[in-house]
């Protein structure tokens, strides 16, 4: 708590000086899954504020595609879609991890003849179903929908 404190003072100084300055245009991107939580200081230091939520069940689709390009994907429509539904509620982040967690989980030998190399197959549903075990989001639909809220409130 005590560093996400200095973070954000750090932040606060940094504004307040780019605001004093004369140094022209400033573009400051920030992120953060608690805008609720950010002192009024700092709100009004943005002079815009845009909620971009998490990524629909096509731009899903695209993630864990692009991310299994090197090796290919061998779900047939029906998993890719049960995959892409599990997967409601992940970030993009997250969605990379998924996939590498996959892909690893397709790559660890299963029976290589005498430890000979074999060359990496593509992840199927099993992988995946692994996968879901070990990676899962880090955003919680409450504070989803607190990130709406307040989108509604302060975005423009």
């Amino acid at each position: 708590a005590m560093e996400e404190d200095g973070l954000r003072q750090i932040l606060l100084n940094t504004l307040e000086k780019a605001q004093l300055g004369t140094t022209g245009l400033v573009i400051i991107i920030c992120t953060t899954g608690r805008p609720d939580l950010l002192q009024d200081a700092l709100h009004q230091s943005f002079t815009k504020r845009y909620f971009v939520g998490l990524p629909d069940v096509g731009v899903r689709q695209q993630v864990l595609l692009q991310a299994l390009t090197p090796q290919g994907c061998s779900l047939n429509d029906r998993e890719l879609n049960a995959v892409l539904q599990r997967a409601e509620g992940f970030s993009v982040w997250e969605l990379l991890q998924l996939s590498q967690q996959a892909l690893s989980s397709a790559s660890s030998p299963t029976g290589a003849l005498h430890g000979l190399a074999t060359s990496p197959k593509p992840p199927d549903f099993t992988d995946f179903e692994n996968a879901f075990c070990k990676v899962r989001p880090h955003t919680t639909t409450k504070e989803l929908d607190n990130c709406i809220e307040w989108s509604k409130m302060y975005s423009h």
